[in-house]
């Protein structure tokens, strides 16, 4: 099955994901599934930092469901003017920020109340995010550009344009600097207080999600690579690889998240197994069996690289 949005949650302990069937909750360390709720996804599904619930952009409508994690039990719906495509908590667990298809980006309360419309973006926005402090909002949208909100004014304190879409737009963990990621094939890494460039990293094709640590950036592209960048040298120390589009990528510490429209969850461990992309392929070729053509083929694997 396809899989769409996924995010680690729980710091680290658990994996959210979204499909077309619904939303499941992992663990991260042994792969149990350990929650399931049917729904029709849209997109951008995201659970409070204590995973007592979990905002749901509706597939068939402008509508949100906030459900409880545990048994799925629905407490409110947050009624939209457009579909939503991303909706995500705030650290505290207490707002929700959602983005919809005019571009608009909103703010509610757990009791469904909208406490902020941000307007500003004249295209579908598909990302939101807040910074660490909750102070501030970051938006992406088809217009080309992401816009940093303050939330006590409801205003945009800045903006920042790529060439094509910004499909995705993640703070750092200290809120100074930020990325966006765009079908232009380019990743930029700014700085907050100024909205100036810091570093540019040009990826292979159109840019789906990123995401970075304290060391690295991973952009997921849809050529079906995940290239992982050294923020200090901004070179490229990695390469992964899906066999169809990957749709999201995240980091905890050293764990590196990809998912994608194969149907994979892959957590992987940048502290011992980012190498030259070559390395990594070959890695990737011997731990696969002979009879997974599809995804050897993909990676150009030559005969005889499986397990013994």
């Amino acid at each position: 099955e396809e899989i769409g949005a996924s995010s680690f949650a729980s710091n680290g302990t658990r994996i959210l994901t979204t499909s077309d069937s619904g939303v499941e909750l992992w663990d991260s360390r042994s792969g149990e599934r350990l929650e399931y709720i049917a729904a029709n996804v849209r997109n951008g599904v995201h659970a409070s930092p204590d995973l007592r619930y979990v905002a749901i952009p509706k597939g068939d409508g402008s509508d949100v469901e906030v459900r409880e994690l545990h048994g799925g039990a629905l407490r409110v719906k947050l009624h939209s003017s457009k579909p939503v495509w991303w909706a995500t908590f705030n650290h505290r667990g207490t707002r929700i920020a959602t983005a919809n298809g005019a571009g608009l980006i909103e703010l509610w309360n757990l009791d469904g109340g909208r406490i902020a419309a941000l307007q500003g973006h004249d295209s579908l926005s598909q990302d939101v995010e807040f910074s660490p402090d909750d102070t501030q909002l970051l938006s992406a949208s088809n217009d080309r550009t992401a816009r940093l909100w303050d939330i006590a004014s409801s205003t945009e304190l800045r903006r920042v344009t790529h060439q094509d879409e910004i499909d995705a737009a993640r703070f750092d963990t200290t809120g100074t600097r930020f990325v966006t990621a765009s079908a232009d094939k380019v990743v930029t890494l700014w700085d907050t207080a100024t909205a100036t460039p810091i570093h540019a990293f040009a990826h292979e094709s159109a840019v789906r999600s990123v995401a970075f640590n304290n060391t690295l950036l991973a952009g997921a592209s849809s050529s079906g690579a995940i290239q992982v960048w050294d923020l200090a040298s901004g070179k490229e120390a990695a390469r992964f690889k899906h066999t169809w589009v990957p749709q999201a990528v995240d980091f905890d510490g050293d764990r590196m998240l990809s998912t994608g429209l194969d149907g994979r969850i892959v957590v992987w461990d940048v502290s011992t197994s980012v190498e030259a992309p070559d390395r990594v392929v070959l890695f990737v070729c011997q731990t696969l069996s002979e009879g997974d053509v599809q995804t050897r083929n993909t990676l150009h694997c030559a005969r005889g690289n499986s397990p013994r």
